[in-house]
């Protein structure tokens, strides 16, 4: 008995060090990738593929605070190539493994639960973007949205309409959360879960 409760910290630790790490190098990749890409999609596509890491790992990690350890390593990962400083993104890499592991934790994991993760991280995503600018000015945030409104529509907007789209576009944000979070379970279920057994049994 207390060997396998050896083995299962020492499973739990392997694998709370190896997706932290994972986590942490894809954001990153991603953050150097997609820098220059707009700041309104670019949340979108960073939160949705942290979305599919965390509902996909706390599959092997279902001990208590799983995905906020997982979430530590990753942010510290991504502080470091900040040269140690506390930035938007390392700040939101806790955010966001905190409120997976608080639904998790509430209403256990399941699909549901995945999905409703999907949708508040992503919805967190968003509201982070217009609320912690970082260097940019909330002025340059707020034209940023209106210029990419006013060019779908070719029309000039006023500060009523603008917050209304804003909202809308919360709305938007929302449903895709809860449809990447589905996806993300199907992910799990069907491709993540099969290809670390395959490695597990490659390794042992």
């Amino acid at each position: 008995m207390g060997n396998s409760k050896q083995e299962e910290l020492h499973r739990n630790i392997i694998y709370t060090l190896v997706f932290g790490i994972t986590w942490g190098f894809l954001e990153i990749l991603l953050g150097s990738m997609l820098y220059n890409f707009s700041l309104i999609f670019k949340g979108i596509i960073i939160s949705s593929i942290t979305v599919l890491i965390l509902v996909s790992v706390k599959s092997f990690i279902l001990y208590k605070s799983s995905l906020i350890f997982v979430g530590i390593i990753a942010a510290l990962l991504r502080g470091a190539a900040s040269g140690f400083i506390i930035t938007n993104a390392v700040f939101a890499i806790i955010i966001e493994a905190v409120i997976a592991e608080l639904i998790f934790s509430v209403w256990s994991y399941k699909n549901i639960t995945a999905v409703i993760s999907g949708s508040l991280i992503v919805l967190y995503s968003y509201i982070h973007s217009l609320i912690f600018h970082g260097s940019l000015p909330a002025a340059y945030i707020k034209y940023l949205y209106r210029t990419t409104v006013e060019s779908l529509i070719s029309i000039e907007i006023s500060d009523t309409v603008l917050t209304a789209v804003l909202i809308v576009y919360g709305v938007i944000i929302i449903l895709i959360g809860a449809t990447v979070g589905r996806l993300s379970w199907l992910f799990k279920e069907h491709i993540f879960i099969p290809a670390v057994y395959k490695i597990e049994k490659y390794i042992a």
